[in-house]
Protein backbone atom coordinates (compact mmCIF):
# COMPACT_ATOMS: atom_id res chain seq x y z
CA UNK A 1 0.00 0.00 0.00
CA UNK A 2 3.09 2.24 0.56
CA UNK A 3 4.75 1.39 -2.11
CA UNK A 4 1.42 2.31 -4.55
CA UNK A 5 0.52 5.84 -3.03
CA UNK A 6 4.59 6.63 -3.38
CA UNK A 7 4.27 5.30 -6.58
CA UNK A 8 1.01 7.56 -7.44
CA UNK A 9 2.47 10.59 -6.01
CA UNK A 10 5.30 10.24 -8.36
CA UNK A 11 3.64 9.49 -11.15
CA UNK A 12 1.57 12.84 -9.92
CA UNK A 13 4.57 15.10 -9.28
CA UNK A 14 6.04 13.67 -12.75
CA UNK A 15 3.01 14.64 -14.50
CA UNK A 16 2.33 18.03 -12.68
CA UNK A 17 6.16 19.62 -12.73
CA UNK A 18 5.99 20.68 -16.54
CA UNK A 19 2.79 22.81 -15.85
CA UNK A 20 3.76 24.21 -12.34
CA UNK A 21 7.29 24.96 -13.80
CA UNK A 22 6.11 27.01 -17.28
CA UNK A 23 6.64 30.38 -17.26
CA UNK A 24 2.80 31.20 -18.07
CA UNK A 25 1.92 29.58 -14.40
CA UNK A 26 4.57 31.90 -12.96
CA UNK A 27 2.76 34.70 -13.90
CA UNK A 28 1.94 37.87 -11.35
CA UNK A 29 -1.28 39.58 -11.64
CA UNK A 30 -0.97 43.32 -10.54
CA UNK A 31 -3.51 46.08 -10.64
CA UNK A 32 -3.79 48.52 -13.38
CA UNK A 33 -3.48 52.79 -12.15
CA UNK A 34 -4.28 55.19 -15.05
CA UNK A 35 -2.66 58.02 -15.18
CA UNK A 36 -3.37 61.11 -13.91
CA UNK A 37 -3.57 62.47 -17.01
CA UNK A 38 -5.27 61.03 -20.15
CA UNK A 39 -4.22 62.01 -23.68
CA UNK A 40 -6.16 63.58 -26.26
CA UNK A 41 -8.69 60.65 -27.09
CA UNK A 42 -11.54 60.37 -29.99
CA UNK A 43 -14.92 58.71 -29.93
CA UNK A 44 -15.20 55.38 -32.14
CA UNK A 45 -18.53 53.55 -32.86
CA UNK A 46 -18.36 50.23 -33.91
CA UNK A 47 -22.30 49.79 -34.06
CA UNK A 48 -22.29 47.20 -31.43
CA UNK A 49 -19.76 49.00 -29.37
CA UNK A 50 -18.00 52.16 -28.13
CA UNK A 51 -14.99 53.11 -26.85
CA UNK A 52 -12.68 56.10 -27.08
CA UNK A 53 -8.83 55.97 -28.56
CA UNK A 54 -5.69 57.93 -27.95
CA UNK A 55 -6.07 59.79 -31.14
CA UNK A 56 -2.34 58.92 -32.45
CA UNK A 57 -4.16 55.32 -32.91
CA UNK A 58 -7.15 56.21 -34.56
CA UNK A 59 -8.05 55.16 -37.86
CA UNK A 60 -10.61 54.06 -40.09
CA UNK A 61 -11.98 50.89 -38.70
CA UNK A 62 -11.21 47.72 -41.40
CA UNK A 63 -12.33 44.53 -41.38
CA UNK A 64 -12.28 41.17 -44.02
CA UNK A 65 -15.12 39.08 -45.29
CA UNK A 66 -17.56 39.85 -42.62
CA UNK A 67 -15.39 38.04 -39.81
CA UNK A 68 -15.58 41.12 -37.13
CA UNK A 69 -11.50 41.20 -36.93
CA UNK A 70 -10.77 45.00 -37.30
CA UNK A 71 -8.40 46.87 -37.80
CA UNK A 72 -7.63 50.37 -37.33
CA UNK A 73 -5.17 52.47 -39.51
CA UNK A 74 -4.90 53.70 -43.00
CA UNK A 75 -4.52 51.32 -44.92
CA UNK A 76 -2.46 48.14 -44.34
CA UNK A 77 0.96 49.31 -44.13
CA UNK A 78 0.14 51.68 -41.18
CA UNK A 79 -2.52 49.06 -39.26
CA UNK A 80 -1.98 50.47 -35.48
CA UNK A 81 -3.52 47.78 -33.69
CA UNK A 82 -6.28 45.06 -34.24
CA UNK A 83 -10.38 44.30 -32.07
CA UNK A 84 -11.14 41.17 -32.02
CA UNK A 85 -14.99 39.69 -32.66
CA UNK A 86 -17.64 40.05 -29.16
CA UNK A 87 -17.65 36.78 -27.71
CA UNK A 88 -20.64 36.81 -25.19
CA UNK A 89 -20.90 34.59 -21.42
CA UNK A 90 -23.62 32.86 -23.62
CA UNK A 91 -21.45 31.34 -25.83
CA UNK A 92 -21.71 27.33 -25.46
CA UNK A 93 -18.44 26.75 -24.98
CA UNK A 94 -17.69 29.53 -22.40
CA UNK A 95 -21.13 28.41 -20.86
CA UNK A 96 -19.95 25.13 -20.27
CA UNK A 97 -16.40 25.87 -19.16
CA UNK A 98 -18.28 27.89 -16.31
CA UNK A 99 -20.28 25.42 -15.30
CA UNK A 100 -18.11 23.12 -15.49
CA UNK A 101 -15.75 24.70 -13.07
CA UNK A 102 -18.16 26.21 -10.52
CA UNK A 103 -19.07 22.72 -9.98
CA UNK A 104 -15.40 21.43 -10.04
CA UNK A 105 -13.90 23.90 -7.28
CA UNK A 106 -17.55 24.78 -5.34
CA UNK A 107 -16.81 28.72 -6.49
CA UNK A 108 -19.08 30.28 -8.21
CA UNK A 109 -17.91 31.70 -11.33
CA UNK A 110 -20.85 33.87 -13.11
CA UNK A 111 -18.86 35.36 -15.51
CA UNK A 112 -15.59 34.72 -18.08
CA UNK A 113 -14.36 37.96 -16.00
CA UNK A 114 -14.44 36.40 -12.54
CA UNK A 115 -12.86 32.92 -13.85
CA UNK A 116 -10.21 34.77 -15.81
CA UNK A 117 -9.54 36.88 -12.55
CA UNK A 118 -9.24 33.14 -10.49
CA UNK A 119 -7.16 31.38 -12.76
CA UNK A 120 -4.83 34.24 -13.17
CA UNK A 121 -4.32 34.48 -9.53
CA UNK A 122 -3.94 30.73 -9.22
CA UNK A 123 -0.85 29.93 -8.12
CA UNK A 124 1.25 26.26 -8.41
CA UNK A 125 1.57 24.14 -5.61
CA UNK A 126 3.99 20.93 -5.63
CA UNK A 127 2.37 17.03 -4.43
CA UNK A 128 2.69 17.60 -1.18
CA UNK A 129 0.59 19.75 -0.80
CA UNK A 130 -2.25 17.57 -2.37
CA UNK A 131 -3.29 14.88 0.64
CA UNK A 132 -4.57 18.43 2.20
CA UNK A 133 -6.30 19.79 -1.38
CA UNK A 134 -8.04 16.39 -1.85
CA UNK A 135 -7.70 14.94 -5.58
CA UNK A 136 -11.40 16.63 -7.09
CA UNK A 137 -9.71 19.87 -5.72
CA UNK A 138 -6.54 19.36 -7.14
CA UNK A 139 -7.80 18.43 -10.39
CA UNK A 140 -10.03 22.31 -10.38
CA UNK A 141 -6.70 23.94 -10.07
CA UNK A 142 -4.65 21.93 -12.43
CA UNK A 143 -7.16 23.25 -14.85
CA UNK A 144 -7.19 26.51 -13.33
CA UNK A 145 -3.48 26.98 -14.00
CA UNK A 146 -3.72 25.51 -17.34
CA UNK A 147 -6.49 28.45 -17.84
CA UNK A 148 -3.28 30.41 -16.28
CA UNK A 149 -1.23 29.45 -18.40
CA UNK A 150 -3.18 30.24 -21.39
CA UNK A 151 -4.33 33.48 -20.37
CA UNK A 152 -1.12 35.42 -19.33
CA UNK A 153 1.17 34.13 -22.91
CA UNK A 154 4.18 33.98 -20.71
CA UNK A 155 4.36 37.26 -19.72
CA UNK A 156 5.52 37.98 -15.84
CA UNK A 157 3.36 40.07 -15.26
CA UNK A 158 -0.76 40.78 -16.28
CA UNK A 159 -2.54 44.01 -15.15
CA UNK A 160 -5.79 43.99 -14.21
CA UNK A 161 -8.49 47.28 -14.17
CA UNK A 162 -12.02 47.72 -12.57
CA UNK A 163 -14.18 49.52 -12.50
CA UNK A 164 -18.01 49.52 -11.85
CA UNK A 165 -18.57 48.28 -15.71
CA UNK A 166 -15.70 47.17 -16.64
CA UNK A 167 -13.20 44.41 -16.05
CA UNK A 168 -9.96 44.68 -17.94
CA UNK A 169 -6.84 42.23 -18.58
CA UNK A 170 -3.71 43.82 -19.61
CA UNK A 171 -0.94 40.71 -20.66
CA UNK A 172 2.22 42.74 -22.19
CA UNK A 173 3.64 39.22 -24.20
CA UNK A 174 6.66 39.43 -26.09
CA UNK A 175 4.87 39.06 -29.41
CA UNK A 176 1.81 41.13 -28.41
CA UNK A 177 0.22 43.18 -26.24
CA UNK A 178 -3.57 41.67 -25.53
CA UNK A 179 -6.23 43.78 -23.53
CA UNK A 180 -9.58 41.87 -23.00
CA UNK A 181 -11.86 44.39 -21.79
CA UNK A 182 -15.32 42.68 -20.47
CA UNK A 183 -18.83 44.75 -20.16
CA UNK A 184 -20.08 43.35 -16.95
CA UNK A 185 -23.93 45.07 -17.77
CA UNK A 186 -23.68 43.02 -21.46
CA UNK A 187 -21.67 40.04 -20.38
CA UNK A 188 -19.37 40.59 -23.55
CA UNK A 189 -16.04 40.58 -24.15
CA UNK A 190 -13.75 42.06 -26.69
CA UNK A 191 -9.59 41.70 -27.03
CA UNK A 192 -7.66 44.30 -28.67
CA UNK A 193 -3.64 43.38 -29.70
CA UNK A 194 -1.29 45.78 -29.88
CA UNK A 195 2.69 46.14 -31.07
CA UNK A 196 4.55 45.46 -27.80
CA UNK A 197 6.80 48.38 -28.61
CA UNK A 198 3.47 50.95 -29.03
CA UNK A 199 4.23 53.61 -26.83
CA UNK A 200 0.54 54.00 -26.29
CA UNK A 201 -0.11 50.71 -24.71
CA UNK A 202 -0.47 52.31 -20.99
CA UNK A 203 -3.10 55.41 -22.18
CA UNK A 204 -5.06 52.32 -24.63
CA UNK A 205 -5.44 50.38 -21.38
CA UNK A 206 -6.89 53.92 -19.17
CA UNK A 207 -9.05 54.97 -21.70
CA UNK A 208 -10.69 51.44 -22.41
CA UNK A 209 -10.96 50.88 -18.98
CA UNK A 210 -13.08 54.49 -18.79
CA UNK A 211 -15.00 54.43 -21.89
CA UNK A 212 -15.97 51.18 -23.36
CA UNK A 213 -19.28 50.11 -23.54
CA UNK A 214 -20.84 46.84 -25.61
CA UNK A 215 -24.25 48.61 -26.52
CA UNK A 216 -25.78 46.05 -28.56
CA UNK A 217 -28.75 44.11 -27.31
CA UNK A 218 -28.28 41.69 -29.74
CA UNK A 219 -25.93 38.14 -29.43
CA UNK A 220 -25.57 36.97 -33.06
CA UNK A 221 -22.95 38.00 -35.65
CA UNK A 222 -25.22 38.48 -37.90
CA UNK A 223 -26.67 41.66 -36.36
CA UNK A 224 -23.15 42.94 -34.85
CA UNK A 225 -22.41 43.04 -38.44
CA UNK A 226 -24.83 44.92 -39.63
CA UNK A 227 -24.53 47.63 -36.71
CA UNK A 228 -20.93 47.81 -37.57
CA UNK A 229 -21.83 48.70 -41.71
CA UNK A 230 -25.14 51.01 -40.48
CA UNK A 231 -21.82 52.67 -38.19
CA UNK A 232 -19.36 52.82 -40.91
CA UNK A 233 -17.15 50.33 -40.52
CA UNK A 234 -15.89 49.36 -43.83
CA UNK A 235 -16.04 45.77 -44.72
CA UNK A 236 -14.01 45.09 -47.70
CA UNK A 237 -14.52 41.67 -49.77
CA UNK A 238 -12.24 38.99 -49.46
CA UNK A 239 -9.28 39.22 -52.23
CA UNK A 240 -9.00 35.13 -52.43
CA UNK A 241 -12.02 33.19 -52.34
CA UNK A 242 -10.14 30.20 -51.72
CA UNK A 243 -8.23 30.78 -48.77
CA UNK A 244 -9.74 28.77 -45.94
CA UNK A 245 -11.77 29.86 -43.45
CA UNK A 246 -9.66 30.38 -40.18
CA UNK A 247 -10.80 29.43 -36.43
CA UNK A 248 -10.40 32.73 -34.53
CA UNK A 249 -7.38 31.03 -32.63
CA UNK A 250 -5.33 31.00 -35.99
CA UNK A 251 -6.71 33.86 -37.25
CA UNK A 252 -5.07 35.86 -33.70
CA UNK A 253 -2.07 34.02 -34.31
CA UNK A 254 -1.60 35.11 -37.92
CA UNK A 255 -2.18 38.49 -36.22
CA UNK A 256 0.38 37.82 -33.65
CA UNK A 257 2.86 36.69 -36.44
CA UNK A 258 2.27 39.93 -38.61
CA UNK A 259 2.70 42.35 -35.40
CA UNK A 260 5.92 40.67 -34.08
CA UNK A 261 6.83 41.09 -38.12
CA UNK A 262 6.15 45.08 -38.58
CA UNK A 263 8.29 45.49 -34.85
CA UNK A 264 11.36 43.26 -36.72
CA UNK A 265 11.03 45.87 -40.13
CA UNK A 266 11.12 48.32 -37.88
CA UNK A 267 14.15 47.48 -35.33
CA UNK A 268 16.04 46.75 -38.51
CA UNK A 269 15.17 50.30 -39.86
CA UNK A 270 16.21 52.15 -37.15
CA UNK A 271 19.38 50.52 -37.14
Amino acid sequence: MVLAIGGYGYWLHRSLHPLMSSKGVQAELKTFVAPNEREPTELIDLGFARFELPKSLAGTPTTQNDDLFISFGEGAASVNFFVGPPVTDDNPEWAQLLADLSQATDERFETSYTLRQRALSAQPFTVFDIPFKGLRKTEAEAVLLLLKATFSLDAPIVWQGDTERVGLFWVPSERVDIITVFDKQKRVTQEFLLNPDSKQATALVASLLATYRFVSDASDMETWRAEARSAGVRFKPQEDASVDVLSDEERLQRIADEIQARRARRKALEQ
